[in-house]
């Protein structure tokens, strides 16, 4: 059966202090992993279907973020998602259709990949890459991420 290459780069900004850890988790996959600076992409082949991807900044504390007099981030621990592929077909510009994220007071915020909260980044993925390609293109907004729940969660 034909498997479906996942591959997804990092971009970890550090601060002075310490750099970013990442852990990424999935049920469908049954991965747990930490992810460290030197790792900037995860690749994975993956079966036909829906699968859930859990990214989640661990190790951020209050004192990472660091504001001047003004009120403006000078300097901030995060990490941004650089590219998600999955069989070559580049999903970047589509990633808040395909993802969830909450600030740590739940509510929910679009962040283009981009990861500041300790809170959990959901994806939801589905493989071949063409077919989550063409669902995109077909399905508007939030539309594709409430499709592939259901996929999901009938799996």
């Amino acid at each position: 059966m034909h498997k479906s290459k996942i591959a997804i780069s990092f971009h970890y900004n550090s601060n002075s202090r310490t750099n970013p850890i990442v852990s990424l988790r999935s049920k469908s996959l049954d991965l747990d992993l930490i992810l460290d600076h030197t790792i900037t992409q995860w690749e994975y082949y993956a079966d036909f279907g829906v699968h859930d991807i859990e990214l989640c900044l661990m190790n951020k504390q209050i004192h990472d973020t660091v504001i001047d007099a003004d009120g403006n981030i000078i300097s901030d621990l995060f990490v941004t998602i650089e590219s998600i592929k999955i069989d070559n077909f580049e999903f970047k510009d589509e990633i808040d259709s395909i993802s969830s994220y909450t600030d740590a007071d739940g509510n929910i915020v679009n962040t283009f990949g981009f990861l500041g909260f300790t809170t959990p980044y959901n994806l939801l993925i589905q493989t071949p890459g063409y077919l989550l390609k063409r669902n995109v293109n077909i399905l508007a907004n939030k539309d594709i991420l409430v499709y592939l729940s259901e996929c999901y969660n009938k799996s």
